[in-house]
C-alpha cells in the first residue's frame, strides 16, 4: 500500500512516553497520518541499573487505533540514524519531550520538518538546563498553560537560553494524555487488576526516589538530595535527617493507612513501579500492589479512577489526580537545602 501523505514520527526514550503520546498518537491516526513511533537505544542499557527496566522494545510499543498499517515502531541507535529517517520518510513533524538540542540534532539536517516539544512536568526544564541545552530549540512548544510560561521564564531554568534567539511558536494544550480518563469504566478497571467490587479503595502512592522503606522520610529525602547535589558532607546530612527531622518511616504511614482502612470499609491498594519494587513486609500490610504494567491507558490513571482517596507526596500525580476529581492528601517535606 501506499505511505499516507502526511507523516509524524514520536520518539520514544523511555516505555512511559507512550503515556504522554498516546491521545496525540491516536488524533493523528484519525487525521490519516502515517505515525512511526522511534525507539531510541542510542545509550548503552549496560551495566543493567534499575531504569533499563523502563527503556523502550519495540514488544512494549502498544497498538493504537484500529488499521495497524498506520502505525510503524523501528530503532535507532544513532542519532544519525534518526535524521535520515526523517528525512527519507519526509516526515512533517517530529514529536518529542526534548528540543532538538537535547539530541544533538541541528534544524538544517531535517529543513522540511517541524519540531514540536511536549511539556512533561517540570522534567524538561530541568534535563535541558543541567545538560545546557536550549529547550526553545523547536517550532512549536506545547506548554500546559501561561502560568507554566511566565514561571519558565522567570525561573533559573532559562538562564541557558541565548535571549536574543526567536522563540518557537507557543501553544497552550493542557496535559493531552488525561483524555484518557474519559473512557475509563469502574469495574471493568477493578476486573482487570483484580481489586474488590465492593469496597472503597484508599490509593497509596509511595517516594519515587531513594533509601528504603525503614529509613525516616527525611533520612530518604536527605540521601537523595546528598546524590543529586554532593552540598554538605553525607555525615552531617545524615545527623540533620536522624536528630532535627521527623522519625517517621514508610512503614509507619502505611500501617496508619492499613488501620484507618480497616476502620472505614476500604482497601488500601499501593502503585508500586517496576525500577523500585514494593518490599515484602509492606506487600503483607497492603490488600494489593499493583506496578505500571501499560502506559495506554496507563496504569497510575486507571488506579486513580476508580479510587475514593490518593495519599502521595509530591509528584505528577497531583495532576492526574486534581483533574479526575478524587479527594487527594499530599505529604510535604521541608525544603531541602537550607541546612545554613
Amino acid at each position: 500500500m501506499a505511505l499516507a501523505s502526511k507523516t509524524v514520527i514520536f520518539i520514544i526514550d523511555r516505555d512511559i512516553y507512550f503515556k504522554f503520546y498516546s491521545t496525540i498518537i491516536n488524533e493523528f491516526l484519525v487525521r490519516g497520518f502515517m505515525v512511526f513511533l522511534a525507539h531510541n537505544h542510542v545509550n548503552s542499557r549496560f551495566p543493567l541499573s534499575n531504569k533499563s527496566l523502563s527503556f523502550p522494545s519495540l514488544s512494549k510499543a502498544p497498538q493504537f487505533g484500529i488499521d495497524k498499517t498506520y502505525q510503524r515502531s523501528f530503532i535507532f541507535k544513532k542519532i544519525d540514524e534518526l535524521i535520515t529517517k526523517i528525512n527519507n520518510e519526509k516526515i512533517e513533524y517530529v514529536f518529542s519531550l526534548h528540543s532538538r538540542s537535547y539530541y544533538s540534532i541541528d534544524k538544517n539536517t531535517i529543513p522540511s520538518s517541524k519540531w514540536v516539544t511536549l511539556q512533561h512536568w517540570a522534567d524538561n526544564f530541568v534535563s535541558e538546563h543541567a545538560l545546557k541545552k536550549d529547550i526553545l530549540d523547536c517550532d512549536y512548544l506545547c506548554m500546559y498553560s501561561k502560568i507554566w510560561w511566565n514561571g519558565f521564564l522567570k525561573s533559573k531554568f532559562s538562564n541557558n537560553i541565548a535571549k536574543s534567539s526567536k522563540f518557537p511558536k507557543i501553544l497552550f494544550h493542557g496535559n493531552p494524555y488525561h483524555d484518557t480518563f474519559e473512557n475509563f469504566d469502574n469495574n471493568q478497571i477493578r476486573e482487570k487488576y483484580g481489586i474488590d467490587l465492593s469496597k472503597r479503595i484508599v490509593l497509596y502512592i509511595p517516594l519515587g526516589f531513594g533509601g528504603n522503606h525503614l529509613q525516616t522520610f527525611s533520612e530518604k529525602v536527605w540521601s537523595h538530595y546528598y546524590n543529586q547535589t554532593n552540598k554538605y558532607p553525607k555525615f552531617l546530612l545524615s545527623l540533620y535527617a536522624k536528630f532535627l527531622r521527623s522519625k517517621i518511616t514508610e512503614v509507619d504511614l502505611i500501617k496508619k493507612m492499613q488501620a484507618f482502612c480497616k476502620d472505614n470499609d476500604a482497601i488500601l491498594v499501593i502503585k508500586g513501579r517496576v525500577k523500585k519494587p514494593i518490599p515484602q513486609d509492606v506487600e503483607r500490610l497492603c490488600d494489593n500492589v499493583i506496578y505500571d504494567e501499560t502506559f495506554y491507558p496507563s496504569t497510575i490513571c486507571e488506579l486513580i479512577s476508580v479510587s475514593s482517596l490518593v495519599i502521595s507526596h509530591f509528584s505528577m500525580t497531583i495532576f492526574d489526580v486534581i483533574n479526575h476529581g478524587v479527594f487527594n492528601i499530599n505529604i510535604e517535606f521541608n525544603k531541602i537545602g537550607h541546612l545554613q
